[in-house]
C-alpha cells in the first residue's frame, strides 16, 4: 500500500520497480484502494487553526469545508505582512499593527506608528528637543533651532566640540566651545609661528606661481605670433587662390572662344567643300575645283567601223591635290552634247 504522491514518480519511469523489494511493477496492476481511502477520510482530526483558538473536531473528509468558513483561519495583514486570524484582523489593523498610521501630535502629519519616534527626532519641526550635549537641562529647542545651536561654526552650545580657529594654519586643537578662548590665550606664540610659517609657504607658492605665470605668458605671446602668421598665410593663400581662379576663368573663356572660332571655320570650309563637290558632279566649273576630267569623243567607236556611233571617254586627271577625295567617277555624271554644224573640210 502506497500513497499516490510516493508511487506516481516510480510509475513514471521506463521500468518501474517496487520501492520495498525492487521487483518489477506493472502499471496495469496498480489501482486506487477505495476502502483504505474511506477509512482514512473517516479519521477524526482537529481544525488546522486549533492553535488560534478553534475547537472544531470532525472527520478528515469534512476538514476542507470547515476550513473555508472557520473564524480562526489566518490571513495576511496588507500593512505589516503578518499572519493574523480573520476574526481579529480589524482589531489588529486598528490597535496592534506596527504599520498603522496616526497623526503626529506636534506637526499634524500622518505617519506610521512604528516610525513615530524617528519622525519626532529627525523630521518633525514642531517637536521640542533637549540639547544632546546637556548644556542646559531646562533648554528646549525645535529642530531648526537645535541645528543652529549645535552648528560648529556659528552655534552657541558651549559643550559642542569645535576645532581651533587657527586650524587652517596647522593647529590641531579640538575641544568644547567654552574652552576655545582659554586655548587662544595660551597658544598665542605657537599660533603666531604657524602664521609666519604659513605666510612663508604662501610666499614661496606665490613666487613659483609668478614664474609659472610668466612662462605661460611667454608661451601665450608666442602662440599669438604664430596665430598671426598663420592668419597672414591664410589670407595670402586665399588671395592667390582667388587670382588663380580669375586666371583660370579667363583662359577658359579664351579657349572656348578659340574653339568656337575653329568650329565655325571648319563648318564654313565643310559647306564650301560640299558646294564644290556638288558643282564638280554636275560638270560646272571643273577647272576651278580639285576634280579635273578629260573628255574624248570617238566617231564610230574604238575601231572607227560605225559612222552612226559616237563614243565618249571621260578620264579623271591626277593633279596631286587632295588624295583623300573619293573619285568623282564613282558617282552619277551628267553630260550635255551641243549640236554643231557639219564640218566638210
Amino acid at each position: 500500500l502506497f500513497c499516490r504522491g510516493c508511487l506516481e514518480p516510480v510509475l513514471s519511469k521506463e521500468k518501474p520497480l517496487c520501492p520495498l523489494d525492487y521487483t518489477p511493477l506493472n502499471k496495469d496492476d496498480v489501482f486506487p484502494d477505495n476502502a483504505c481511502r474511506r477509512e482514512i477520510l473517516g479519521l477524526e482530526v482537529k481544525c488546522d487553526y486549533a492553535d488560534s483558538g478553534c475547537s472544531w473536531i470532525g472527520q478528515l473528509k469534512d476538514l476542507q469545508v470547515h476550513a473555508q468558513h472557520c473564524d480562526h483561519q489566518v490571513t495576511i495583514c496588507r500593512q505589516c505582512g503578518l499572519n493574523v486570524p480573520v476574526q481579529s484582523l480589524t482589531t489588529h489593523q486598528e490597535m496592534e499593527c506596527p504599520m498603522r498610521t496616526a497623526q503626529c501630535d506636534y506637526c499634524g502629519k500622518t505617519i506610521p506608528i512604528e516610525q513615530a519616534e524617528d519622525h519626532h527626532q529627525r523630521v518633525c519641526v514642531e517637536y521640542f528637543h533637549q540639547c544632546p550635549n546637556k548644556c542646559d537641562p531646562d533648554l528646549e529647542l525645535k529642530l531648526p533651532q537645535l541645528e543652529a545651536h549645535l552648528d560648529p561654526k556659528s552655534g552657541d552650545c558651549p559643550l559642542t566640540e569645535v576645532p581651533c580657529p587657527f586650524k587652517t594654519f596647522g593647529c590641531t586643537f579640538v575641544s568644547w566651545r567654552q574652552s576655545i578662548p582659554a586655548h587662544l590665550d595660551q597658544a598665542k606664540y605657537s599660533h603666531a609661528c604657524l602664521q609666519v610659517e604659513s605666510w612663508a609657504q604662501l610666499n614661496d607658492i606665490v613666487a613659483s606661481n609668478a614664474v609659472a605665470i610668466e612662462h605661460i605668458s611667454n608661451q601665450f605671446s608666442g602662440l599669438e605670433c604664430t596665430l598671426h602668421s598663420v592668419q597672414e598665410l591664410q589670407r595670402a593663400v586665399e588671395e592667390r587662390l582667388e587670382t588663380m581662379d580669375i586666371g583660370v576663368r579667363e583662359r577658359q573663356t579664351e579657349a572656348t572662344f578659340s574653339i568656337q572660332l575653329q568650329i565655325e571655320t571648319l563648318q564654313t570650309k565643310l559647306v564650301e567643300l560640299k558646294r564644290r563637290m556638288d558643282d564638280e558632279i554636275t560638270g560646272e566649273g571643273m577647272s576651278r575645283y580639285p576634280y579635273e576630267l578629260a573628255t574624248k569623243a570617238l566617231s564610230g567607236g574604238d575601231a572607227g567601223q560605225r559612222l552612226d556611233t559616237l563614243q565618249t571617254k571621260i578620264t579623271e586627271l591626277d593633279h596631286g591635290l587632295d588624295r583623300c577625295l573619293s573619285s568623282c567617277l564613282d558617282q552619277e555624271l551628267r553630260l550635255q552634247l551641243l549640236e554643231r554644224a557639219t564640218y566638210n573640210g
